[in-house]
Order: structure tokens, then C-alpha cells, then sequence
């Protein structure tokens, strides 16, 4: 896990690395993550990386080709806003505010529509494809998470049954030895877009900072070899 500061109080990223994968295919589904940070802004303008939008956001691009896009802002940098694509944006929005409880507090041309659970979270933007655009979610997906209410999950399950739609992985206890136990369920919008409701009370437990993380990951990835697996362009082990 990566961010800013504290899962209670931050959007924070989660990055994966499979062993056994030398690459993954973008699709069109990820669209960026906004994050707000007048310094940073500053530290990043004129780089040759950064492409700055007529708006005033810088645009960078991370290894694996994700956007991140830095909005000026006051204070410390944070993850402000999460865009994803989407096949029907009106079909998105109905998803997310009537059946996962958002509400709007942004329209734009262009079919753009953010979202939020209150002030002061991190907003979600869903953005229409082109018309005509398929929507290709690649093998480089993941999914967004959002701590819930444990004593709620359950009816949260149980009124998207009653409408029908998607679950990927129904209600479930998840233990992590000498850790918190967690209670998770994983849904499916209409583009399939994953969405993880994690039990508030274990979520809480599990997100505690480790001051010693940004030491022992930096420690392990410097004596791994793995990436020599996939020299001259192998993509699996």
C-alpha cells in the first residue's frame, strides 16, 4: 500500500506484483487518479515527462502507463479524485447513486460525472467513451475498495440480489493470520468495474501505518532479481 498518509484519512494505492508476469495490456477502462498539491505541481512543471492539459493539470505517466494527473491545490499532496471510462455513463451513474448510495457533485460536457460519499473523500469521475468505443479492460485492471459499515454489508448484498445485478464474490469472512479478520463483498458495475465493500471494523485494524514499511519494501525489491526472468521481452515465466 502507497499514499499520502493513512488509510482513515487518504485514498491510498495498492500495487500487485505477480512473480510469474513479465507485463500487462492497458485497456481504455482507467482513466487516471487526480491528485491535488500546489508543490508538487511546482516540482513537476517543466519536466519533459510532464504534459500539461489545457486546464492547468499536469499529466505524468508511471512505468506501467497509468495517468496521474496533478491538480495546484494548498497543503500536503492527496489523492482527490479516481477516473475510470465507462460504455453508458447514465447507466454508471444510476449504478453508483442509486444502488451504492453516491451522490453527483459535478457535471461536465463530454458525458462526465463525479461523484462522492461526503466532503472531504476522495471523488469517483465516471467519463463516457466515444460513441462507437468498446470499452477494453486490458489485463492491467484492478478494482476500487471503500470501508462500510460491518452490521450493513449484509443489506447492501441483499439490494443488489433484489435488483438483479452482478455480485463477484459474494459476502465472506476473510482471516489474515496474526491480523484482523474482514468482512468483504465484491461487485460488479455495468462495465464490470470491480468494487470491494470491506468491513469498516477490520478495515481499520488492517490499515494501521507500519513505520517500518517504506524500509522493508525498499530492502526487498533492491535484492530481488525477478525482473531478469523477463529479459528480451518474455512475458512469462
Amino acid at each position: 500500500m502507497v499514499g499520502y498518509g493513512s488509510e482513515d484519512d487518504h485514498f491510498v494505492i495498492e500495487l500487485t506484483y505477480n512473480y510469474e508476469i513479465g507485463g500487462y495490456t492497458l485497456g481504455n477502462d482507467y482513466m487516471g487518479i487526480f491528485i491535488e498539491s500546489g508543490e508538487l505541481h511546482k516540482a513537476i512543471e517543466g519536466r519533459e515527462d510532464a504534459r500539461k492539459l489545457p486546464c492547468g493539470k499536469l499529466q505524468i505517466t508511471d512505468p506501467d502507463g497509468h495517468w496521474f494527473l496533478i491538480c495546484p491545490g494548498q497543503g500536503p499532496p492527496k489523492v482527490v479524485k479516481v477516473g475510470v471510462r465507462v460504455q453508458d455513463v447514465n447507466k454508471s451513474v444510476d449504478y453508483w447513486t442509486n444502488q451504492l448510495g453516491m451522490k453527483i457533485v459535478e457535471e461536465r460536457d463530454g458525458g462526465r460525472v463525479t461523484m462522492s460519499y461526503g466532503e472531504g473523500q476522495c471523488r469517483l469521475e465516471v467519463r463516457q467513451l466515444p460513441e462507437g468505443t468498446k470499452l477494453d479492460r486490458g489485463s492491467a485492471y484492478g478494482r476500487i475498495a471503500f470501508a462500510y459499515p460491518d452490521d450493513k454489508l449484509s443489506k447492501l448484498q441483499e439490494k443488489i440480489k433484489a435488483a438483479n445485478l452482478p455480485i463477484m464474490k459474494e459476502l465472506v469472512t476473510l482471516d489474515t493470520p496474526g491480523k484482523a479478520s474482514v468482512q468483504v463483498v465484491i461487485l460488479l458495475d455495468p462495465d464490470n468495474h470491480e468494487i470491494c465493500f470491506v468491513g469498516d471494523k477490520g478495515f481499520r485494524e488492517l490499515s494501521k501505518i507500519d513505520p517500518k514499511a517504506d524500509e522493508l519494501i525498499r530492502h526487498e525489491i533492491e535484492k530481488d532479481n525477478s525482473a531478469s526472468w523477463f529479459k528480451d521481452g518474455k512475458k512469462k515465466v
